[in-house]
């Protein structure tokens, strides 16, 4: 879980959609990004990762 700088949580609004033309392979590799909301706050951010390699 990840918090914004008020102590809300952020939660996730929208995922990047993986770019055309990538193999399935590709797609497994593929660091994607996302918007997130604070739920406390309001604020948004973008291009936040998404796809993690832990």
């Amino acid at each position: 879980m990840f918090l914004c700088e008020c102590g809300g949580v952020l939660l996730v609004k929208n995922i990047y959609a993986y770019p055309s033309g990538l193999t399935a392979l590709e797609k497994l590799n593929y660091q994607r990004n996302c918007t997130v909301e604070c739920v406390q706050c309001g604020k948004k951010k973008e291009n936040q990762s998404f796809d993690s390699e832990e």
